[in-house]
């Protein structure tokens, strides 16, 4: 498994944490999973900032970073990984967003 893939996996179980931690009322808990999540989506996505021919895996991970940005409430980080992924050729919205 190469490092991008493994920071998403992790990613995506601070994410899993961060929800359940909110379902269970421990919003402190919910906070800093959800930080750690956009932290690992954000090194992942970085590491293909420049390899423009991994889409639309690229694209996808950085939309999957702003979107963690968002929810972290740290707007400019969203715009920013936003713009990033709009360098690349992201796909097309899918009818289900």
């Amino acid at each position: 498994m190469n490092e991008t893939t493994q920071l998403h996996r992790q990613a995506m179980e601070q994410y899993d944490f961060a929800l359940l931690a909110r379902t269970n009322g421990d919003g402190d808990a919910s906070a800093r999973h959800m930080q750690s999540a956009f932290s690992l989506e954000s090194k992942a996505a970085n590491s293909l900032v420049d390899s423009l021919e991994a889409e639309p895996t690229r694209s996808v991970l950085f939309r999957s970073a702003a979107t963690l940005a968002r929810d972290c409430k740290r707007y400019a980080d969203a715009e920013d990984l936003i713009g990033k992924a709009f360098e690349g050729s992201p796909p097309p919205k899918s009818p289900r967003s």
